[in-house]
Parts: C-alpha cells; sequence; structure tokens
C-alpha cells in the first residue's frame, strides 16, 4: 500500500490567521510505500511527522528539498529522526540547499550544534546518483520561482505523485508551460502551488506562485489523474481557499481535485 500524508500545507510562514484554517504549518508531505519513507520538503509540518509516523518502521528514510526557503526547511531541527543513530539520504539539486537546511542546527539558530546529532546523513545533489542509491525513481523539473527551485515527480511500482509546490505559470522565466504539461503527462497525482487567485494581482504577478486555475489547467492539459491544490496563502480564510477548490470543480468536474489540508490522507491504489 502507498499513501500520501499532508503535515504542512500552507505557503510562506506558519501560523494560524484565521479561527478556522486548513492548518498553521508550511510545506511537508510524506509518501509511505512498503518499507520506504519519502519525505517532500521539511517545513514546519515535519515536527508533526515526527510525533505521529513510527520512524522506525522503515528501511529507507529520504528527504527530498525543492529549495531551502525558510517554509521548506524550518521543522528540520525538530525531526526527531536526526537525533536517533540513523542515516537519513537528503537530496537537493544544489549544494547551497542542503546546507541551508542542516547549517540551521549551528548553536546560534538553534541550541544543538550539527556535529551532536548521531544521525548520519547521506547528502546528493547528483540525480543519477539518488536513483542509484534508493528503491524508487525521481525525476526533477526547474520551476518559476526565486532560488533555484525544482519540483519533483516520484514514480515507483504503485505510484506515481509530481509534486511542485512553488511555481509561477504566469509570466514563466525559466521553464515554459509546455515543459511543464510534459513532465506532469498522466501522473497519478498532481500536488501543485495554487497559492494565488486574480484578485491578488498585478500586486503579486511577479512573487513566483500560480494562480489556481492555471494550475487546474496543467493538470487538465497534462492529463493528471488527480490535482490538489497547495502551498495555500496564509491569510487566505479557510472557506475562500475551499472556494477555490469548488470552482476547479465546476470548470473541470470530470477531474478528482482536491485541497490539501493537514492530516489529509491518500490512498494512492485508489487513484
Amino acid at each position: 500500500m502507498s499513501t500520501v500524508k499532508f503535515w504542512g500545507v500552507q505557503g510562506s510562514c506558519p501560523g494560524t490567521y484565521h479561527k478556522k484554517s486548513l492548518g498553521s504549518n508550511t510545506s511537508c508531505i510524506s509518501i509511505e510505500t512498503n518499507k520506504t519513507l519519502i519525505i517532500l520538503d521539511a517545513g514546519s509540518g515535519l515536527r508533526n511527522l515526527s510525533s505521529t509516523l513510527k520512524l522506525d518502521d522503515y528501511d529507507e528514510v529520504v528527504l527530498l528539498l525543492t529549495h531551502s526557503h525558510w517554509d521548506h526547511i524550518q521543522g528540520f531541527p525538530f525531526f526527531s529522526y536526526i537525533y536517533q543513530k540513523k542515516s537519513l539520504i537528503i537530496y537537493s539539486h544544489l549544494e547551497k540547499h542542503i546546507d541551508g537546511l542542516i547549517n540551521q542546527i549551528n548553536g546560534i539558530n538553534f541550541p544543538l550544534h550539527k556535529e551532536q546529532l548521531p544521525c548520519t546523513f547521506k547528502t546528493i545533489t547528483n540525480l543519477t546518483e539518488l536513483n542509484q542509491n534508493v528503491s524508487f525513481k525521481v525525476k526533477t523539473i526547474s520551476t518559476n520561482h526565486q532560488g533555484q527551485c525544482i519540483g519533483f515527480r516520484i514514480i515507483a511500482k504503485d505510484l506515481d505523485v509530481t509534486y511542485i509546490p512553488d511555481n509561477q505559470l504566469h509570466n514563466t522565466t525559466v521553464t515554459s508551460f509546455d515543459d511543464f504539461v510534459d513532465f506532469c503527462k498522466n501522473t497519478s497525482l498532481l500536488i501543485h502551488d495554487s497559492q494565488y487567485n486574480n484578485n491578488d494581482m498585478p500586486h503579486k504577478i511577479d512573487w513566483g506562485h500560480s494562480i489556481y486555475t492555471d494550475a487546474l489547467s496543467l493538470s487538465l492539459k497534462s492529463n493528471a489523474k488527480a490535482f490538489t491544490l497547495f502551498h495555500h496563502e496564509p491569510t487566505r480564510e479557510k472557506k475562500d481557499i475551499l472556494s477555490m477548490g469548488d470552482d476547479c470543480k465546476k470548470i473541470a468536474p470530470s477531474m478528482n481535485t482536491i485541497v490539501a489540508e493537514e492530516g489529509l490522507s491518500i490512498d494512492l491504489l485508489g487513484k
């Protein structure tokens, strides 16, 4: 059985701005398949993952990092796994992103020093090397987001998940919309940045995030089986985010549209 679980779904910064929210933590998703745990980003949601999952149950734990903006790394010092005598594979396409992740634990930004950690880190920046060291296949794509960010497509026997949390699909500067269509083609589950609506423009026109209807268009043109709105605007109320999801369902009733929420679990075998 393979399962996707959402531990942090909010963009930019953690915190509950409204009494009702879809969760107050930043980007962190897990994929569980057999005895493998794949962690997508290390936002503040990683702490919830640590306190919920039985990490000793996995033979393989891999952290895939899209980039090192704070909302994608700030949960790492609270990841209980690194305080055990374990081995953790960490992949990002750039060494500076991995450094940004681990070097938070420096005695200044965090009470401990990374040298005190019992966990052994195997850090990888070469995609070919990563695929030689894990039991699943990973593809990457450069996204239209400041800080040299990437998206992931994870493929194994019973899963095909595409995760693109920070990406601007309008005014593309790095990777074209058509290239994203090719990358996402026929994926079972597309989890994509849907932080903005049309009312956010033009003020946030080049802030590196997508208008949710553009993300829906990508899911349709790439023939994704399901589309998940993700990386929610932290100041937007729950009802307004859900309304964006409802709008997607009206526009494309044939698409299985899901609004990401903390605690949500998706059985990939059901996709």
